[in-house]
């Protein structure tokens, strides 16, 4: 029987107590981590009255990871030291603890950096890219909504309109206010573009010059005359111009609304709202802004296409996946895989391996300080065998 079979543990030293208050740091650390990292990743499996589970779920992988650290490093001792002496049997268990290991710890890890350290960035192009859309959207709108001989039309009746409050408002024309031969002559032009078209001034009696007030309240007049006549044209009708003016004036309208919403939640961002946003209220903004304007943005598309008759080469919807999922399970790989091109991707790579390494690192010396080196080199596997089986490391952390 080997007399080291048995042999006890060394009494600490300062520095293995100093190893084991790091241990115990990194281990902080890790979890804390980890399961900030996990809880993003399933969240959206668990509805808002269990994300309490989703916690627990998180910490669950981080202690697994945890486990497996400590499965790694007993394993990296005991073939180190069945080396000494002879030549040890070739044993992978470790690497296949390793690799669950990085699993788990690289998703964790690479999520808490990448929603941290690029999720303001990813929010900031879906929302730059969600303004472009709208903004084509609405430069299509006219192009869309408007009829050729309709526009004609419009044209000349606004020049004509134009032409007349140039004469009210000029010497001789306000002096008599829209009722001398110069403006008559363009009433009647307008009456033979919109039939039904009038002199409103009536008389000769009262005069607009230096009354500006006179001046703007008959041209208004004569405006709003003109546009009821267009809307009541066969033409207008025939084109369903008074539905595609409105359709025109919401899609400004909402467009605009989309964009304050937009900006603002971009301003939050970068922390210019209030100056200290927290980054979960402001990703919070952030998405909500985006989901509204790609609602918006569907639904006016939709309706433009039914209202001409025509089909865009728009795009079906603003592209707001990697934002809405930012974060998950399902939008991690993907946005590391298209972010390779970046160096912050391969740091965050960087950080998940590292964060393995040095736990790993931590438990050997740990682990490794504790025990007389003659004996385990004589005995390691005995030694150490019990410690590496998964079950004892649950109950023996």
């Amino acid at each position: 029987m080997n007399p080291h079979a048995n042999q006890p543990f060394a009494e600490p030293t300062p520095g293995d107590r100093t190893a084991q208050s790091v241990l115990i740091g990194v281990i902080a650390l890790f979890v804390v981590v980890l399961t900030l990292g996990w809880s993003k990743l399933i969240g959206a499996w668990f509805s808002p009255g269990l994300s309490f589970a989703a916690w627990l779920v998180a910490l669950g992988m981080a202690l697994v990871a945890v486990v497996l650290a400590k499965g790694v490093a007993l394993e990296k001792i005991r073939l180190r030291l069945m080396a000494v002496g002879a030549a040890a049997r070739a044993d992978f268990t470790w690497v296949a603890y390793f690799a669950a290991l990085f699993v788990i710890s690289a998703l964790g890890t690479m999520n808490t950096a990448f929603y941290f350290g690029e999720g303001k960035q990813v929010l900031t192009e879906a929302i730059d890219h969600a303004n472009e859309d709208l903004a084509s959207l609405q430069a299509s709108a006219p192009k869309l909504l408007s009829d050729p001989q309709l526009e004609q039309k419009k044209a000349s009746i606004n020049r004509l309109l134009s032409n007349l409050e140039a004469e009210i408002s000029s010497a001789n024309g306000g002096n008599n206010c829209g009722v001398a031969a110069s403006s008559r002559e363009i009433i009647r032009e307008l009456a033979v573009v919109l039939p039904g078209f009038r002199q409103l001034s009536g008389s000769t009696g009262f005069t607009c010059a230096g009354n500006e007030a006179r001046f703007k309240a008959l041209a208004l007049s004569y405006r709003n005359q003109a546009y009821q006549l267009l809307r009541n044209h066969p033409d207008y009708v025939a084109v369903n111009g008074e539905r595609k003016e409105r359709l025109q004036a919401t899609v400004r309208e909402r467009v605009t609304q989309e964009n304050q919403r937009l900006m603002a939640a971009k301003a939050q961002l970068d922390g210019a709202a209030d100056g200290a946003a927290k980054p979960g209220g402001a990703y919070g903004e952030a998405k909500n802004a985006l989901e509204a304007a790609s609602t918006t943005y569907s639904q006016l598309l939709v309706e433009l296409e039914q209202v001409s008759g025509a089909r865009t080469s728009l795009p079906r919807a603003i592209a707001v996946d990697q934002a809405r999922q930012l974060g998950s399970i399902a939008q991690i790989v993907p946005s590391m895989v298209g972010r390779l091109d970046r160096l912050t991707t391969w740091f965050y790579f960087l950080i998940a391996i590292s964060a393995d390494v040095i736990l790993i690192m931590c438990f050997m010396r740990v682990f490794g300080a504790g025990r007389r080196e003659g004996g385990a080199r004589q005995n390691g596997r005995e030694h150490v065998q019990t410690k590496t089986d998964l079950n004892f490391l649950w109950v023996n952390p």
